[in-house]
């Protein structure tokens, strides 16, 4: 840990966040939709199993996202919205991860993901410049990056590419679909880029659908200049399949030795009242701001990170 007093960020790139921070705002003001303020401390957390979230004993977990508390205004009737505040995983630390970061998260009512994806264009213009966007499906991104062609890929053929790609685990569909687009994404990508259309195993709290006689996701992410910056969904409506979802979270979590983690009955319980039909994405406003002043790392933009605080 560093013993420095000094902020992480340079003053000058701190008055850049703040005017990033400024912007965002009127974005959504001129678009009518509404800030709120959720609690960053909550009983319940999100059951993926590829988050891990701080637990506060006899308290409950900061907040890895304000999803779950967002759905719930959206199901007693709040208007599209947003919210701008820090949340907070554990065993997040590197050159564009921070323990507590702060995430740009909003609903739009009535959209689907397309109509979400043009926003978040829009609003990336806003702040970067307007620039052209490419459209891959999850599919034609490792066809593109890893000349691998994924119709049809048997386990027969599976074994036969991975281990030139160094992967020696299991042929779980999940773990495969991970590790190629880990490796897909390293290699050299369009400027600004959104990956769509997601295997179905991935949908987390997304819709899903038939592309092709396939079931894909309704989710996408959009790439910046080789950096992950937001992921969007066509929101699930269905409490029932959440709650499917969230023990087959649990389950993935049990198998790899992990606590399990109570299903939140309130979330599910709003999404029976009634969830609207909506687009969500959440959008990592630090790496937003890193990319504004093209700085190396999350670090130049945080006024302390973790190692400083």
């Amino acid at each position: 840990m560093s013993t420095s007093w000094h902020p992480s960020a340079s003053i000058d790139n701190l008055k850049v966040r703040a005017q990033v921070l400024w912007n965002v705002r009127k974005f959504f003001h001129n678009h009518n939709v509404i800030e709120v303020q959720t609690p960053l401390l909550g009983r319940t957390t999100v059951t993926d199993r590829y988050i891990t979230p701080f637990e506060i004993l006899g308290e409950g977990y900061l907040q890895t996202s304000p999803e779950y508390l967002l759905k719930r205004l959206l199901a007693a009737g709040m208007p599209s919205c947003y919210q701008l505040a820090s949340v907070f995983r554990d065993d997040e630390s590197g050159r564009w991860h921070n323990p507590e970061f702060t995430m740009l998260e909003w609903y739009r009512i009535g959209f689907s993901a397309t109509d979400l994806q043009r926003e978040v264009a829009e609003l990336v213009d806003c702040i970067l410049g307007k620039a052209e966007y490419v459209t891959w499906s999850f599919d034609t991104l490792i066809e593109q990056q890893l000349s691998i062609e994924l119709a049809p890929l048997n386990s027969q053929k599976l074994q036969s590419i991975l281990p030139k790609l160094g992967y020696h685990g299991t042929l779980k569909t999940h773990e495969v679909n991970d590790f190629l687009y880990s490796q897909a994404t390293q290699r050299p990508l369009p400027p600004r880029l959104f990956i769509c259309d997601f295997p179905k195993e991935s949908a987390a709290l997304a819709k899903t659908k038939m592309v092709n006689g396939k079931v894909v996701a309704e989710r996408f992410e959009l790439w910046v200049n080789q950096l992950e910056i937001a992921n969007g969904y066509d929101e699930l409506v269905d409490a029932a399949e959440l709650s499917r979802r969230m023990d087959r979270d649990n389950q993935l979590r049990d198998d790899d030795g992990l606590p399990k983690i109570a299903k939140d009955i309130k979330l599910l319980a709003a999404m029976e009242h009634g969830l609207p039909t909506c687009a969500g994405v959440a959008l990592g406003f630090d790496r937003l701001c890193a990319l504004k002043v093209n700085a190396n790392s999350i670090d130049e933009v945080l006024s302390f990170s973790n190692a400083r605080v």
